[in-house]
């Protein structure tokens, strides 16, 4: 029977960055006000913003905060502390600001294997060629490979693609930073095992990497406990001083979080953390991709994450999605995401479910400050859902995609050009 569906956009992209949302750290805070008075300012590379003591006066910070800044501020390629007669935090106008940065340094640490980087680059090769037809008007002839794809039982990209013209087209703006972060980490074979996490490889630097190597040592375990600051420190063969700093350079990176109170110590970040979503999303807006350059791309994306959850999945996680849908609040924007909680980490490839939840959240966010009201008949909507995930269950996944396909229409007619 028809009824009415609410997209609260706003909550919609809250709910999308995955991650409840936790309180910057005070050297964060002091880092990100230092590099607006390099923008404000117009400090040039190798001008001095001012020396220790006369920046702690200007920002009313303690020496320990002003150094954790600082790391944070080198290892962004901003700023430097020298020492001597001449000496103050110099501008070095490297900063790291581009996605594919951003992914090099973020992928490791979330434990990506070679085996992972291949599906990757696999799946992003599918989406180019479905860009490829788009442009030439031929969108049937990828519906045809992509169904032939299928045909097998296995997901689309468990085999290698046909070569064609689309190998010598442009890499799409928003695969672009995923293309070239994911062949450098392939073409240094050992990168996701030694992820290197500090540009200045003194004790800060060595300790940051030793952190980094156990996170994504854990992740690949399942385990999200570090331990405690004491614990690490001991550990490691550091101060808590110097601990502090390189979890500094972590937690800005978006690899772990640390945890006070009763459920206090040093844990892996949530998968994806807000920050890094929330990084790719800006870089995204500063691209000025508009939704006809991205909205086919994301659907596509979708498809792909959808067989190789069909492939991967065992008995419990069909049920659990059929049980999400049966349960499921239409009226509720937050439940609009809940599929991929049940489903990425059955997909387990964190550069995948980071380009989806990357471009979901940018939608969102173009969408605005709008609650957008659609009706539509959800008794059969829901029927549609649930069949679709029988089909995937059966790893009949030729027709779990055309059922998909069916589904996916009724949805962008319900929402048109939102």
């Amino acid at each position: 029977m028809p009824m009415e569906i609410r997209f609260d956009w706003p909550k919609i992209y809250d709910s999308v960055l995955f991650e409840t949302a936790t309180r910057e750290k005070f050297a964060q805070v002091i880092a990100r006000r230092i590099e607006q008075a390099i923008d404000e300012d117009g400090v040039t590379p190798g001008e001095s913003l001012g020396t220790s003591p006369g920046l702690c006066d200007q920002f009313g910070i303690g020496k320990e905060t002003l150094l954790e800044a600082t790391r944070l501020l080198e290892d962004r390629g901003i700023a430097r502390m020298r020492r001597g007669a001449k000496g103050g935090l110099i501008a070095l106008g490297q900063p790291i600001h581009d996605a594919s940065s951003l992914l090099q340094r973020y992928l490791p640490g979330a434990g990506i294997t070679v085996d992972q980087i291949v599906e990757a680059r696999r799946a992003i090769e599918l989406l180019q060629i479905h860009d490829y037809h788009v442009g030439q008007g031929r969108s049937a002839d990828f519906e045809s490979l992509f169904q032939s794809l299928l045909l097998d039982g296995q997901s689309a990209v468990s085999k290698a693609l046909p070569l064609g013209p689309w190998a010598d087209a442009a890499v799409h703006p928003c695969l672009k930073p995923f293309v070239t972060a994911l062949d450098a980490l392939l073409a240094a074979n050992d990168a996701p095992e030694t992820p290197g996490c500090a540009r200045d490889q003194g004790l800060v630097g060595l300790s940051a990497e030793f952190l980094a190597g156990e996170v994504a040592r854990l992740r690949r375990m399942g385990i999200k406990k570090l331990g405690s600051e004491q614990q690490l420190a001991e550990r490691i063969g550091v101060s808590r001083q110097v601990l502090r700093q390189a979890m500094r350079l972590l937690e800005d990176r978006g690899l772990l979080t640390c945890r006070r109170g009763r459920s206090n110590g040093i844990v892996t970040a949530a998968a994806h953390p807000a920050n890094i979503v929330r990084g790719l999303s800006d870089a995204f807006a500063r691209q000025r991709l508009a939704d006809d350059d991205f909205r086919h791309i994301l659907a596509t994306l979708d498809r792909i994450n959808r067989s190789l959850f069909a492939s991967k999945a065992d008995v419990s996680r069909f049920d659990a999605l059929q049980h999400m849908i049966k349960r499921k609040d239409w009226r509720n924007p937050a439940t609009h995401i809940r599929r991929m909680h049940i489903e990425w980490p059955v997909i387990n490839n964190p550069a995948l479910s980071l380009l989806e939840q990357a471009l979901s959240a940018y939608r969102a966010r173009r969408a605005g400050l709008k609650i957008f009201v659609g009706i539509s008949d959800i008794d059969l909507l829901q029927q549609k859902a649930l069949e679709h995930v029988d089909f995937m269950r059966g790893r009949n996944l030729l027709a779990a995609d055309r059922h998909y396909m069916e589904m996916h229409g009724q949805i962008a007619i319900l929402l048109g050009g939102h």
